[in-house]
């Protein structure tokens, strides 16, 4: 996902972890935040096309590496645990 945008918790790191998907994925916003570079997904600075590409080529070139990626994935959230960690968060800060 090349994203440029600070999306706060991107539906496809959701989707990818559903479908059990390997993903690659730029460090803005809530993907940065939502993976681990070289343990569920491969990470690439934002706008760096020629990131990107070395990223796609790893991807292709080593035997495995999507397969490792997909067995590092937590699981998808539900909703429920989803809003429970949004609740979670609200409560926090409100306690401050």
């Amino acid at each position: 996902m090349p994203s440029v945008g600070l999306e706060g918790s991107p539906l496809l790191v959701q989707t990818a972890r559903l479908f059990r998907k390997a993903l690659i994925a730029s460090d803005a916003g809530g993907l940065g935040e939502n993976v681990r570079d070289g343990i569920d997904a491969l990470m690439f600075p934002s706008g760096d096309a020629a990131a990107l590409r070395a990223c796609m080529r790893r991807m292709v070139d080593e035997p495995g590496l999507a397969d490792r990626l997909r067995a590092a994935m937590p699981p998808a959230r539900t909703e429920e645990e989803h809003y429970a960690t949004v609740l979670e968060l609200y409560e926090g800060l409100l306690a401050r």
